[in-house]
């Protein structure tokens, strides 16, 4: 009687846990015996399947060819996990839908040869994570689209070899404190944006995105979108800690590492590094409101069809029809050119005439050409560049001489753009409000802030390699 009435309390001090059920998923055609065991992606009810619930895809029994509709509302507390088999790896070879569902975990699947995107968020569906996967050769990557609920996670995805982009969003917006977070993803060889945003209320972070746009012009590494002056997408965005280099455009005006573009107001870009691009390193184009700091550019502006009407690693500029460019800060950026004609930092007609802050970037020239260019005015006095309404006065001329290359070299990883102990960067910023810099490293919070990415005591190893994977396969 003791040890019962022990256990009634114990009881009523630790709830019970409710374990979900394991489903598993074989291809359609085999012959299954168990309850819970599943032939084919059109046999899954889910209306059976609970939150908690694990669903695995065997992945040694062949190749899925069916598209798989996930329509599972698990809880914050219990979400319903579709993952591969342990030890296995499941192909689908069309596109994954979620539909309707909610607080759904999506691992460990390779998605392929889809027709439409590889996976497709839509119809409500909110709270869906998408991790660990390989999504290669679709139309599209990973689309956020058709009435799409919001707080999404991408992360840590291989997205590569997508006919157009590899990661977009198209009418979806977010609030604040439930943000779609994009991060850690790996994003290459896609044939238009590496990732697009048509949306409110992103967060982009730790990404490293090269070498999209081969198939289309007017791409970006990271693009931030909105169709139209009344079209309520494009604000509130945050670009952060990525990494976004050897973007293409070979025919038409951008090739950009990060771009934002018109109508998007109110974005954060910050703590990124964008090399050797085809277009600028940062553009921002008829967009107000918004801040960009902390980013180190270098090496930029390639323009191999020499299509590119705006030149320089970071430039402001807009249509003379829009002139949208306003109450936009520059600020703390390290921004190098290498190529002659080619200014570290350009602002361009008509965006000359509207409210800017511009200050604290450290702006420097390997070929010894531009320092700048506001409007019809160029040249290499940074006493003259500071005098102009923009310039702000406190601007900086010279190397950064970065610890780990020499200044226009090729990073290996971000730690090699730290800037050295006798840069003019170092200790030269103002403070952000930001704590951590690209790598992770302690930002002061007042005084002693350097100018870049990078912090000038971040010296540790990188956890973000920058060359591309030897099996790249490229869109043409």
């Amino acid at each position: 009687m003791k040890r019962l009435m022990t256990l009634i309390i114990l009881g009523c001090l630790y709830p019970l846990v409710a374990f979900g059920a394991t489903w598993t998923v074989h291809p359609s055609g085999t012959s299954v015996n168990g309850a819970y065991d599943i032939a084919g992606f059109s046999a899954i009810d889910w209306s059976k399947i609970r939150p908690g619930d694990v669903v695995t895809i065997r992945g040694s029994e062949g190749i899925y060819r069916e598209p798989l509709t996930i329509a599972g509302r698990g809880t914050a507390s219990a979400p319903i996990t579709v993952r591969a088999a342990d030890g296995e790896e499941p192909i689908i070879e069309n596109a994954v839908v979620f539909s309707g569902a909610s607080y759904v975990v999506f691992e460990g699947i390779t998605v392929r040869k889809s027709p439409y995107s590889g996976v497709i968020i839509r119809d409500g569906s909110h709270h869906i994570t998408v991790t660990n996967c390989t999504i290669h050769d679709n139309l599209l990557g990973i689309w956020i689209g058709e009435g799409a609920g919001e707080a999404h996670l991408i992360s840590t995805n291989n997205v590569y070899n997508n006919k157009t982009h590899g990661i977009a969003v198209d009418l979806v917006n977010c609030s604040p404190g439930n943000e779609t977070v994009i991060t850690s993803n790996e994003v290459h060889g896609n044939g238009h944006h590496g990732i697009e945003i048509r949306g409110n209320y992103y967060i982009i972070e730790k990404n490293i995105v090269y070498e999209n746009g081969f198939s289309t012009p007017g791409t970006s590494g990271i693009h931030i979108y909105s169709g139209s002056a009344g079209e309520n997408s494009g604000d509130y965005n945050i670009i952060r800690y990525n990494i976004s280099y050897r973007n293409k455009e070979t025919s038409g005006p951008d090739g950009n590492g990060i771009q934002l573009d018109q109508w998007c107001d109110f974005n954060e870009v910050y703590y990124n590094i964008c090399y050797e691009n085809d277009g600028a390193g940062i553009s921002v184009f008829d967009s107000s409101g918004s801040r960009v700091f902390n980013n180190t550019l270098v090496g930029n502006m390639l323009d191999p069809g020499k299509s590119h009407p705006f030149k320089a690693e970071l430039y402001l500029a807009g249509d003379s029809s829009v002139n949208h460019t306003r109450n936009v800060a520059v600020l703390n950026n390290i921004l190098v050119a290498t190529r002659s004609s080619v200014a570290p930092i350009a602002v361009y007609d008509p965006a000359t005439r509207n409210d800017l802050t511009i200050g604290h970037n450290l702006l420097h020239s390997t070929s010894g050409d531009l320092l700048y260019l506001w409007g019809g005015t160029s040249g290499r006095d940074l006493a003259v560049w500071n005098s102009l309404a923009a310039g702000g006065g406190d601007d900086f001329a010279g190397d950064p001489a970065f610890a780990g290359i020499a200044t226009g070299g090729v990073p290996s990883e971000p730690a090699d753009l730290t800037p050295s102990a006798g840069s003019p960067a170092v200790d030269a910023g103002i403070s952000m409000g930001q704590t951590r810099d690209i790598l992770g490293n302690s930002v002061p919070s007042g005084k002693g802030v350097d100018i870049g990415a990078v912090e000038s005591t971040a010296l540790a190893e990188s956890p973000l390699p920058l060359e591309p994977p030897k099996n790249l396969r490229l869109v043409r």
